[in-house]
Order: structure tokens, then sequence, then C-alpha cells
């Protein structure tokens, strides 16, 4: 399995009436964001705070310890896109209340962005998605 990206990624504006269709993938949507060129803007995520774990906040954790800069209130976040970020540091990622999409995302910004990342709590995927991490190695070690 091969997977391909546009080499150029452009900031968005979110129309607030995806929201509801996206709950669930906006915190890879913010990791695109992160690889943009520009400032992207999503609002009215509130019920983002309403699942597992308040990851609008998380989201916004995850991108400043990878050091995008990003503005959040209670319902929306400005993330300002660095499309040549490479991380060299170590980021540990824990006490996010075992929230399965935090710890998904995680593992996929390490595997985009790079640097030392210690992920707590691994077994947050087993009810949800337990292949998880076997079809990640898939895809990292295809050719």
């Amino acid at each position: 399995m091969t997977i391909k990206s546009s080499k150029k990624i452009y900031s968005i504006n979110c129309p607030t009436k995806l929201n509801s269709g996206a709950i669930d993938e906006f915190l890879i949507i913010f990791l695109i964001a992160a690889k943009a060129n520009g400032m992207s803007y999503f609002k009215d995520l509130s019920e983002l705070n309403q699942k597992e774990s308040p990851r609008l906040k998380w989201g916004s954790k995850i991108l400043n310890l990878m050091g995008i800069k990003t503005i959040t209130t209670h319902n929306s976040i400005k993330i300002f896109g660095n499309p040549n970020l490479k991380i060299e540091k170590k980021i540990v990622i824990k006490n996010y209340l075992k929230d399965h999409r935090v710890f998904m995302t995680s593992v996929i910004a390490a595997l985009t962005f790079g640097g030392n990342w210690h992920i707590h709590d691994k077994d947050s995927i087993k009810t949800s998605f337990p292949d998880f991490l076997k079809i990640v190695n898939q895809i990292k070690y295809a050719k």
C-alpha cells in the first residue's frame, strides 16, 4: 500500500456545516492543517469537548508540543501551519483520559513529523480499533 499526498497543502477556513459529519476526524484534520501553508480556522467545535476527553484542548496541546502555534477558545481553534516542520525533540503524551483518538492522532503525528514520542496508554485502542498499530506498521513498512 502506498500513500501519497499533495506537495502543497493549503489552509482552510472550515465551514461549520461540515462539523457534525467530521467530528471524530478533527484531530487528524488538525494535523493536516499543521502541515498547511497559512492559518486554518475551525469554529463551533464545542462538541469536541463532549467526547472521551476534551479533544479540542488535546488537539491544541499536541500541536503546541510539536511547535505549531495555535489560538484556542472553548469552541474554536486557529492553527498556524508550518509545511517545513520537522520535530527533533522528545514529546510525551499522557493523562489524556485514555481517549483512543488522542492516542491514534499522536501516533500519526509522530510518523508524519518525526521526533522522539512517548505515547502512554496504548490500551485505549483495544475496544475501538485493536488493529490500529498493526495496520500502521503495515503501511509504514510497505515498499
